[in-house]
C-alpha cells in the first residue's frame, strides 16, 4: 500500500504539462505581468504540491494507525502475508461508548479481519488490481498551464493569491486552487477502485453475517454501528477520501453485500468463491444491483451446442 501511494507523490513531481503559455500578454495588466512568470514557477509548484501530498499522506497514515482494528481494515492488506491480525488497543477504542461486552466486540472485529484475510489469501490478483487503480489515477495527473493562469489571474484580482509570496502559493494549493480536474482516465480508475472496495466490504459483511448473525447476541447492534461509522470515520473512507476525494457510499456497500447474498442463494459459496477468480467475473457499478442477470451474462453454458 505504501509503495502504491508513494508512487503518486512521485507522479505529482513529474506530472505532464499542457500548452497555452504563449497566449499570455504581459502588457495587459499587473496581474498578467505576474502570470508571465508562472511557467518558470512550475518546478516550485510541483515541489510544493508533492510536499503537500506527502504531508497529507503522512497525516492519513498517522490517523489510520489510531483507528484501524486489524491489518486488513482498510480493505487492503498492510503486510505481505495475508494473515489476520487484530490490534487489541484499537479494537477496545472502536467499542468505546457501546453498551456491548468487550468479548463480543473482539469476536465481531476478528471475524471481519479473518474474512478479509481469507479473501486476499485466495485472490492473488486483488491487491495488485487495487494498486494498479491507484497508480492509474496518479498517472493521469497533469498541469494545464493555461487553466492555471486563468485560475491564478482570478485569484490575484480578488487578492487571494500573491505569486511573490511562497506562503500565499502554498495556501492556495492547499485550498485546492490549482487542483487539476479529473480526466476520464482518472474517473475510470476511481470507478474501478470504488466498486472493488465496495465488493470487498460487501463480501466481508456477507461472510460475517453468515458466521455470526444468529450466534452473536449483539451482532445487529455492532453491524449498525459499523454502518454508521463507515459513512464518516471508517479507515477506508479516511484514506481514500483524504487522498482522492473517493468515498465508498454505505449504500454501495449494502448493494454489494446483497449481491453476494443473492449469488450465494443461487449457487452457494462455491459460486461466490469462483467469482473472485478474475476481475472480469465481478460486476461493475451498474451491474451489482441484479445478481441473477449479471450471472447469466457472464456464465458460459455447459452445453455449447445451442451457440452453433
Amino acid at each position: 500500500m505504501a509503495a502504491a501511494l508513494t508512487s503518486i507523490v512521485e507522479q505529482s513531481n513529474g506530472v505532464e504539462q499542457s500548452n497555452g503559455v504563449d497566449e499570455v500578454d504581459p502588457t495587459q495588466s499587473e496581474a498578467n505581468s505576474a502570470l508571465g512568470s508562472l511557467p518558470s514557477m512550475l518546478p516550485i509548484l510541483r515541489s510544493v504540491m508533492g510536499t503537500l501530498f506527502a504531508t497529507q499522506l503522512g497525516n492519513s497514515v498517522g490517523a489510520l494507525a489510531l483507528s484501524v482494528t486489524g491489518s486488513n481494515d482498510v480493505a487492503l492488506p498492510l503486510f505481505k502475508s495475508f494473515n489476520a491480525h487484530l490490534i487489541p488497543q484499537n479494537a477496545i477504542g472502536w467499542g468505546e461508548g457501546l453498551d456491548i461486552p468487550e468479548d463480543e466486540i473482539r469476536i465481531f472485529l476478528a471475524l471481519r479481519e479473518s474474512a478479509a484475510a481469507r479473501l486476499f489469501a485466495h485472490t492473488p490478483w486483488l491487491s495488485e488490481y487495487i494498486y494498479d487503480a491507484v497508480s492509474s489515477y496518479a498517472s493521469g495527473i497533469r498541469i494545464d498551464i493555461q487553466t492555471m493562469q486563468e485560475q491564478a489571474e482570478s485569484a490575484m484580482n480578488t487578492g487571494e493569491l500573491d505569486l511573490n509570496n511562497p506562503q500565499s502559493i502554498q495556501i492556495a494549493i492547499n485550498q485546492g486552487l490549482f487542483t487539476p480536474e479529473a480526466t476520464p482516465k482518472q474517473e475510470a480508475a476511481l470507478a474501478r477502485l470504488e466498486i472493488a472496495l465496495a465488493l470487498i466490504e460487501g463480501w466481508i459483511d456477507q461472510l460475517t453475517t453468515q458466521a455470526a448473525g444468529e450466534r452473536l447476541p449483539s451482532y445487529a447492534a455492532l453491524s449498525e454501528t459499523l454502518r454508521r461509522r463507515r459513512a464518516t470515520s471508517a479507515p477506508t473512507q479516511q484514506l481514500f477520501s483524504s487522498l482522492f476525494g473517493l468515498e465508498v457510499s454505505p449504500r454501495k456497500s449494502r448493494e454489494c453485500a446483497k449481491f453476494w447474498s443473492d449469488v450465494k442463494a443461487i449457487g452457494g459459496m462455491e459460486l461466490c468463491d469462483g467469482r473472485w477468480e478474475d476481475p472480469a467475473l465481478l460486476p461493475n457499478t451498474d451491474e451489482v444491483s441484479d445478481a441473477k442477470k449479471f450471472l447469466e451474462s457472464t456464465t458460459v453454458p455447459d452445453d455449447l451446442s445451442g451457440l452453433i
